[in-house]
């Protein structure tokens, strides 16, 4: 299979489609090139934050993607190597966390306050200077480094940004470079609220 789990769907769509139209007599469907899939997808800014309007999240960005990467045994294989510990990459991680503390989840909601930012701009086209997956890969960050009695607590609370049901990670289809498996290791796999009648 060639890319992230998304991409091995969608040629698993392609290839039972092919074989459908090969077994109707019709001739078997091409699937496009990966150089013209990309020609073709254009990711949003707010999904990247790459932009001036998220000026906030430009050093932390620009120190994430100079970090050099470094593969730990608990990683998934083909997903990308993870930044490795960096003292100003951690210190940037701890001052956007601090600072966009107010967007955690604070009781049960279904979209916490960064949930609903990063919904607003996606269907109403409302723009905002909060980076949904900047926080998160902040968050995923200081899980992976932190004392091991906090891990739990900060990757858990980067989980409940992305929603309950992790509805909103598209983060593999951003520019950040890392996959929500990061996460689910810190926090123990995946958290869902338990509710009993």
């Amino acid at each position: 299979a060639v890319g992230g789990p998304g991409r091995r769907r969608w040629f698993v769509v392609v290839a039972l489609c092919s074989g459908a139209a090969a077994s109707a007599g019709m001739a078997p469907m091409t699937p496009p090139s990966m150089a013209d899939l990309r020609a073709q997808i254009r990711v949003p800014a707010f999904m990247n934050c790459a932009e001036e309007s998220h000026g906030d999240w430009q050093r932390f960005r620009a120190l994430w993607h100079a970090a050099p990467r470094e593969a730990s045994p608990g990683d998934v294989p083909g997903d990308p190597p993870f930044p490795a510990f960096e003292p100003s990459l951690a210190e940037e991680a701890s001052r956007l966390y601090a600072k966009w503390r107010g967007k955690f989840a604070q009781w049960n909601e279904d979209y916490p306050g960064g949930s609903a930012d990063f919904y607003h701009s996606c269907h109403f086209g409302e723009s905002t200077d909060y980076c949904l997956y900047g926080h998160v890969a902040a968050l995923a960050y200081l899980s992976r480094y932190i004392e091991p009695a906090q891990r739990y607590e900060v990757a858990r609370s980067a989980l409940r940004l992305l929603g309950w049901t992790q509805c909103l990670d598209y983060i593999e289809s951003s520019s950040w470079g890392f996959s929500l498996l990061a996460l689910w290791d810190e926090a123990g796999g995946f958290v869902y609220p338990q509710v009993t009648l």
